[in-house]
């Protein structure tokens, strides 16, 4: 699951984003002289048993905002997570093409999925013909036909295709889902692609049983608990730590 814009920084600790049976790679927004900034990140969660290891991949230092990790196995890729902000030039064209080509000298396939920022329900718009001949020369396809993100009358703007899944050309892949979700203004964007099967392993779970739980027994004793702890922490992280003190 690529997500973009994230809107996560680095004081969030990553154990409050999933849950059990999942990890998530991150890279945040990077702070502006010190200070965070509000937007952007992207991340990629996975599930547990897959052999996924980040990749480092040289930037031209645009505002381009890519993760690209390894997806190891028999049959092994590359998959990517990437933002381009809406007001980005050419120049973060030019960086995803670099990188782009850096992933390939690895000799895997590559498939990237994110937000483009770039209409391909209006190819006439600035940087649509430069961005799909450079999907082109790299031996890529851009699978997605339907718009992604709605027209929003308020705003008087017209539903657009900007949120893409590129794949190879040689790919045989599922037509691409576009998923109406309630919780953004995108709509979520999904396809099938053939790999090996990794065998699962079973993760081991702790929980906290119910059956005999008197729910009035459980109120009493949150009620009569010292919760100084967690109102005087510092930051989310700490703040948790201090919950589980106390529940533990």
């Amino acid at each position: 699951l690529c997500v973009t814009e994230s809107w996560l920084q680095p004081d969030l600790d990553s154990r409050f984003l999933i849950f059990p049976g999942y990890k998530v790679a991150r890279k945040d927004r990077p702070a502006a002289d010190g200070q965070n900034v509000r937007g952007g990140g992207i991340c990629i969660v996975y599930r547990s048993h897959l052999r996924v290891e980040p990749l480092e991949v040289p930037t031209a230092g645009s505002p381009l905002e890519c993760l690209w990790v390894s997806l190891g196995g028999r049959r092994s890729a590359v998959i990517g997570a990437v933002y381009r902000p809406p007001a980005a030039s050419s120049a973060a064209t030019d960086d995803l093409h670099e990188q782009l080509l850096h992933l390939h000298s690895l000799g895997r396939n590559t498939f990237v999925l994110g937000d483009m920022n770039l209409d391909l329900l209006c190819p006439v718009k600035p940087g649509v013909d430069y961005y799909m001949q450079m999907i082109n020369d790299l031996g890529l396809k851009q699978i997605v036909t339907q718009e992604t993100r709605p027209s929003q009358s308020d705003r008087g703007s017209s539903g657009t295709l900007i949120d893409h899944i590129l794949v190879p050309v040689t790919e045989d892949t599922s037509a691409a889902l576009v998923i109406p979700t309630s919780c953004s203004d995108h709509h979520m964007i999904s396809c099938q692609i053939s790999t090996d099967r990794q065998k699962l392993q079973r993760p081991e779970i702790t929980i906290r049983s119910t059956r005999s739980l008197s729910v009035d027994h459980l109120c009493l004793e949150l009620l009569l608990a010292d919760w100084s702890g967690v109102y005087s922490a510092s930051g989310m992280n700490n703040k948790w730590s201090e919950w589980l003190t106390v529940w533990s």
